[in-house]
């Protein structure tokens, strides 16, 4: 038996061993009985390439992990990028069948079972502060429950937020400082980008961004144009001024214009409506804040980073030309004057809100500034 100098020392031991294995048994048992949930997320895009996916990497799941963390719940997120799961066409139904808990709708890439839901495409030359697209369009988010139930009735999920782009431009290889310059000349999009190109007598050419930097290489399309926020040659659609200098389009097509196209709100963060449900209370309050920080932040890094882009193509030897507002209003002027009431006609003719969604979107676009090449014709 291990000799004690006195009581006092031995009753420290014991008292200490006690202790210890209270610990022991505190920490195990607080091992046990912590939930962990396991979420799988994923997306058609990389986070090399999409500032939306990375930040779903970067804040998303983080501050859901954190805040989980502290009230007992460990969540285990299983993360699938880059098309292996789901395409940019079919992501609604890859989350309503759970393969995916949750992803991020692209509305445009699926017009047909989300015609009001584009409503930022409807009129050209938009807002071309990502800002103000954010604030109008989460606006009309919040005036029109039928956007976000459209998801939960149809197509079984539960809407989180909406992704803010940049301001759509053209990158061509030959400069262009006014309409004229485009009469002749080849030009890539995709959907109703090409109304642009057609309207000043260019030749349109349905091309996706696979395809954009070998066909200005090769002359088959002399410029392509952007609609979405990555940094890298994807799968054809969707780009803007981080895409020119993550793709070094430098190297076949030098030019960049800004044309104020305007800034969009083209894809909707949602989670299946099952999986929503099976999470406890206090984790569905978590997720939707991550959410709602993941959709601010998103719309300040496009506006943030939109001037930046452009200077690191300038320092790698692009050259950048901005039309004049006389030009855009030109160019505004080719369009029909039933141009917008068609597209919110067919709308309307679903049975949607197209022409209230449209008033209220121009309205909140007004409200923060924005100042129309055109007036309208809305019916």
């Amino acid at each position: 038996m291990l000799a004690f100098r006195s009581i006092r020392t031995w009753c420290t031991f014991v008292i200490s061993a006690v202790f210890l294995c209270l610990s022991f048994q505190s920490q195990v048992v607080a091992q046990q009985t912590q939930q962990t949930i396991k979420l799988r997320v994923g997306g058609p895009h990389v986070p090399e390439s999409a500032p939306w996916v990375r930040f779903i990497q970067d804040i998303f799941i983080p501050d859901i992990k954190a805040d989980a963390g502290k009230l007992g719940y460990n969540i285990e997120f299983v993360e699938t990028w880059g098309g292996t799961v789901t395409k940019m066409n079919e992501t609604s139904t890859t989350i309503q069948g759970r393969i995916l808990d949750i992803s991020y709708i692209t509305f445009p890439a699926e017009a047909s079972r989300f015609p009001l839901h584009n409503f930022n495409y409807w009129v050209p030359f938009g807002n071309s502060d990502p800002l103000i697209t954010f604030k109008a369009s989460k606006a009309v988010y919040e005036e029109f429950p039928i956007l976000t139930q459209t998801l939960e009735r149809r197509f079984g999920q539960k809407f989180l937020a909406i992704t803010t782009v940049q301001d759509y431009g053209i990158v061509s290889t030959f400069p262009i400082k006014g309409i004229s310059d485009l009469k002749g000349r080849k030009l890539g999009g995709i959907g109703p980008m090409l109304d642009y190109v057609r309207f000043a007598n260019g030749v349109p050419v349905n091309s996706g961004m696979p395809e954009m930097y070998m066909s200005a290489q090769s002359g088959v399309t002399e410029g392509e144009m952007y609609m979405s926020a990555q940094s890298g040659v994807t799968e054809g659609h969707m780009i803007l001024p981080q895409a020119i200098v993550g793709a070094k389009m430098w190297e076949v097509a030098k030019y960049w214009t800004i044309t104020q196209f305007g800034s969009a709100c083209p894809q909707g963060l949602s989670i299946n409506m099952d999986t929503w449900k099976s999470l406890p209370a206090p984790v569905q309050a978590i997720v939707q804040k991550a959410a709602d920080r993941w959709a601010e932040s998103l719309a300040k890094n496009a506006k943030d980073t939109q001037d930046a882009d452009l200077k690191k193509w300038r320092e790698s030897g692009g050259m950048v030309y901005e039309l004049t507002q006389s030009e855009k209003e030109k160019w505004a002027a080719l369009f029909p004057n039933n141009y917008v009431s068609e597209k919110i006609k067919k709308v309307n003719d679903a049975g949607l809100p197209g022409t209230k969604v449209m008033e209220s979107y121009l309205k909140n676009l007004e409200k923060l500034g924005y100042v129309s090449p055109r007036k309208w014709v809305l019916e």
